[in-house]
This record gives structure tokens, sequence and C-alpha cells, in this order.
């Protein structure tokens, strides 16, 4: 059983650079030359103690898509499934948001004795998203608004 602070420990070896406490910034290669993907693992706890890490990368502008469009032709990802992320304005009020491949993972499955296969899956995270995002890219914004 893993705890957030053995994902810490270990997240710099995938390249990861703490933002805060609780999340962790990765920029990994896409899909071709001089393409990348952030993507960013958050430590989340369901009540009352489950702990999560919550992977998510970010796919499209929600403003510039229609959301069912993108779900419908989307929704079944090999990877993680399509999520959404608010921004918020300065009074912390949100406003507009992105698309994201998310999924989570219980701590309490992971074995970061060996980081490699959750470094692997990060990798994998990331190259679903960029899939993702190209393909949303190559449908044009009048097809999915």
């Amino acid at each position: 059983m893993a705890t957030w602070q053995d994902f810490c420990a270990i997240a710099p070896m995938g390249g990861g650079r703490e933002l805060s406490p609780t999340a962790w910034l990765f920029e990994l290669p896409g899909n071709g030359e001089g393409r990348s993907q952030k993507v960013f693992a958050f430590h989340e706890v369901i009540k009352p103690d489950f702990g999560v890490i919550r992977v998510s990368s970010a796919v499209a502008h929600i403003a510039d898509v229609d959301v069912e469009k993108v779900i419908r032709s989307f929704g079944q990802l090999l990877a993680g499934g399509i999520g959404y992320a608010p921004m918020f304005d300065d009074d912390a009020s949100p406003v507009d948001g992105f698309l994201n491949v998310v999924s989570s993972i219980p701590l309490a499955a992971l074995d970061l004795s060996d980081p490699k296969p959750f470094l692997l899956y990060l990798f994998i995270v990331a190259r679903a998203a960029d899939d993702t995002e190209q393909k949303i890219s190559s449908l044009g914004t009048a097809d999915l608004l």
C-alpha cells in the first residue's frame, strides 16, 4: 500500500514538478515530434480516509466544443475518461474550464517500491490525452460546436 508521501518521493524520477503539497505536474512526450502533454497528479481523499491519486490532462477548452459530441465521440477511452476542470476568476468563482482525460487510482492499490509501472501509466494517460486532443483538433471546431 502506497502513501501520498511515497508518490512524492518517486514523482521526480518521472520528471514531476511539485506545484503544491497536493499537486504535481509532469510534462511528458506526446504523439509526434515536438509534442508534449501536461499531466497533473492530485492527492484527493474520499471521506473518511480513502486516498486516491487523480491524474488529469487537458484536451480541449470547453467553450470551443459541444461537450455532448465530444463525450459521444471520445467517451470510451482505453485509459481514463473525459472529465471537466473549471478555471477560476480573481474572486475564485468558476468560469469556463477544460475537458480532460482523467483517471483515479487508489493509493491502497499501489505498490510504489518499483515506481516504473505507475510512471508508465502517466505516460499512457499523456498519450491518450494527446491523441484525443489531436482528434478533436482534426475534426475542427465546426464539427464539435
